[in-house]
């Protein structure tokens, strides 16, 4: 389940905001598990992440990025 902080992000799907600015294939992929934001933005499995900053340098670090 989504943290409430996200709330928005499903209501503009939803309600088809996205679309009327122009970002028609819009898929939220929640994280967790096996789904870490930053590995799948590196990796090129998704166009944008939402992540914990020092995670992401951790990443961007371990990768030589």
């Amino acid at each position: 389940m989504p943290q409430a902080q996200f709330a928005g992000y499903y209501v503009a799907l939803d309600q088809g905001y996205f679309a009327e600015e122009g970002f028609d294939d819009v898929e939220i992929v929640p994280s967790g598990g096996d789904i870490v934001p930053q590995d799948a933005l590196i990796a090129g499995d998704v166009d944008f992440a939402i992540a914990w900053v020092p995670k992401v340098l951790g990443s961007l670090e371990a990768t030589g990025a």
